[in-house]
């Protein structure tokens, strides 16, 4: 997914109001372990994490207010390269391939309403593209243990549940790499029950938002008082 920003460093006031209060691919890996798909637990046994209870607040208050609790900093030099190398990357994966990558928008999951995901190309009614674009250090130790690292399973995973798409492709680019080095890719198809523990997990996820912004609406702060 690339933030969109506008010529003046300013996010994309229409990239952001898409995605306000709703829960995307890439902050899926906040509610739970994207490896088992079970809860994301806090320090005490049985209690949510607090990453957890903090994005449900954040997302409860977006769609509150209609404002946003903040977006990664466009001056981030690595989600600036990311953002910079990925459509070198689609081009690249299209010209080996030999395939359309159509640009995905916010894509809705259709049964969890407030949650979708933005993969960054769909090969229409086949499959997905993920594009990362690590460091050389980085992309060298994915490329030599040929796994995709448990970081990004959570958000391949949960743009699959959404689409209802059975794959996806995700490659790393590299600029530093040689010509014909530059593009790795892996093919990656979620079990079908990770998908479903996925869907449940985000099933009461919503839920809590839903408690943090029925008491926002509810609540009149003008009679609280104070300890």
């Amino acid at each position: 997914m690339t933030i969109q920003h506008l010529p003046d460093g300013s996010l994309n006031p229409a990239w952001v109001k898409e995605r306000q209060g709703k829960l995307g691919a890439s902050k899926i890996d906040n509610i739970l372990n994207p490896l088992t798909g079970k809860p994301k637990e806090g320090k005490k046994k049985g209690a949510p994490s607090e990453m957890r209870q903090t994005l449900a607040k954040q997302l409860a208050a977006e769609r509150f207010t209609g404002f946003s609790c903040g977006y990664a900093n466009p001056n981030d030099q690595d989600l600036k390269r990311g953002n910079d190398l990925e459509p070198v990357a689609l081009a690249a994966y299209e010209a080996r391939y030999g395939v359309f990558l159509e640009p995905a928008q916010w894509i809705e999951h259709p049964d969890l309403p407030f949650s979708g995901c933005t993969p960054d190309g769909i090969i229409v009614g086949e499959g997905l593209v993920q594009i990362k674009a690590p460091r050389l250090g980085k992309f060298t130790s994915i490329v030599i243990d040929n796994e995709i690292p448990d970081e990004y399973i959570g958000q391949l995973t949960w743009e699959q549940a959404v689409t209802r798409l059975p794959w996806t492709d995700f490659g790393i680019y590299c600029a530093e790499m040689p010509p014909g080095k530059r593009l790795w890719v892996k093919r990656y198809s979620a079990p079908i029950d990770l998908l479903a523990a996925y869907e449940e997990q985000v099933r009461i996820f919503l839920a809590e938002v839903e408690m943090y912004f029925d008491f926002l609406t509810k609540t009149d702060f003008a009679t609280t008082e104070p300890a």
